[in-house]
């Protein structure tokens, strides 16, 4: 009888453990076959965050990508021109997020109140985008990282690949980058 139980169990426990491993076994991923678009238009509005050289103040601008000289531009909100990135010098483009709480939820949260009425003030949160530029800056012999924030996932994307493209990076998952010679 012992031993009729003994069996009994270890066959439920192989049994119990093959399903187990078999649900964990790898499925076959799908490639993804939609491509992010190129943007329709030479300019996209955007805000440095800083990075470069002797600009150290955060402002609203547009990015422009000046073809004919083969360079990125930032032009403030009045349309001057502020500094340029030729694409050669571009090493990495690539696109990145940031969840923050806005300081209005801060505020709100902080606030005593009765019963927990400000808790979910808390839990608000918004999603930043940034791109992301490693360069090698020929004037001053160094390199350096700058970042512009973009509004939306799709519009990130879209800059990220157009920019990649005409500074001819090569891609590398969402971003890209120049490969050594």
């Amino acid at each position: 009888m012992r031993k009729l139980v003994y069996i009994a169990v270890v066959a439920l426990f192989f049994g119990f453990t093959s399903n187990f491993t078999q649900a964990q076994t790898p499925q076959p991923v799908a490639k993804e076959t939609q491509t992010v678009p190129l943007l329709t238009s030479n300019s996209v509005a955007a805000q440095y965050q800083g990075g470069l050289f002797g600009y150290n103040k955060k402002e609203k601008g547009t990015l422009f990508f000046d073809d004919s000289n083969q360079r990125l531009v930032f032009r403030d909100e009045a349309g001057k021109e502020r500094f340029g990135l030729p694409y050669k010098s571009l090493n990495v483009v690539y696109g990145d997020s940031k969840s923050v709480r806005p300081a209005g939820a801060t505020v709100a949260s902080a606030i005593p109140a009765p019963y927990g009425a400000n808790i979910p003030f808390a839990f608000i949160r918004s999603k930043r985008r940034f791109i992301i530029l490693e360069f090698a800056d020929p004037d001053a012999n160094v390199s350096g990282t700058t970042s512009f924030r973009l509004e939306n996932k799709d519009l990130l994307a879209s800059a990220v690949r157009t920019l990649g493209e005409k500074a001819e990076l090569a891609k590398r998952g969402d971003a890209y980058y120049r490969p050594r010679d």
